[in-house]
């Protein structure tokens, strides 16, 4: 084999080892340059409801997906201050979100005190999720009479 030949062989070895390495580092590098150019873009199935009335009352999107809250509002339109208990609801038979038949709770689960003739805003950076209870993926409200409920984030 003359010099000629070898460097021609050296010089195949190593651009196939640097093709190799470069396949086995590419995802990697492929990856870092996905994270620094992330985008910010609207939820492609965005949530809201409200609710008025007394006892229980459900919002969500049902066996369609399940349901991200991002924000809940509270008016309290009454003379005294009200306390309202905010829960992923197990509904009876075979009712869907917007049913007031609810027969059990889950998490996640929290108290709202809402002062008289006012209104409390919740949100929530990274959403509250409310997995399907029963196959429904609804939040409920239970106490809190004579208020409006709104309930904001998305659908997943």
């Amino acid at each position: 084999m003359n010099h000629a030949s070898f460097k021609l062989l050296a010089s195949v070895a190593l651009g196939a080892s640097a093709l190799v390495a470069g396949a086995v580092l590419a995802p990697g590098a492929v990856a870092a340059i996905k994270a620094a150019f992330v985008e910010q873009v609207l939820p492609s199935r965005p949530f809201q409801g409200s609710v008025v009335g007394s006892g229980y009352r459900t919002l969500g999107p049902g066996s369609s997906g399940v349901l991200g809250v991002t924000a809940i509002t509270l008016t309290n339109f009454s003379g005294s201050q009200q306390s309202v208990f905010v829960f992923a609801p197990v509904l009876g038979g075979g009712q869907v979100c917007g049913s007031s038949n609810v027969i059990g709770g889950s998490a996640p689960r929290f108290y709202v005190l809402v002062p008289a003739g006012q209104t409390v805003h919740l949100t929530y950076p990274s959403p509250l999720v409310y997995p399907g209870v029963s196959g429904q993926s609804c939040v409920a409200f239970s106490g809190g009479d004579n208020m409006d409920i709104s309930v904001n984030g998305y659908v997943n």
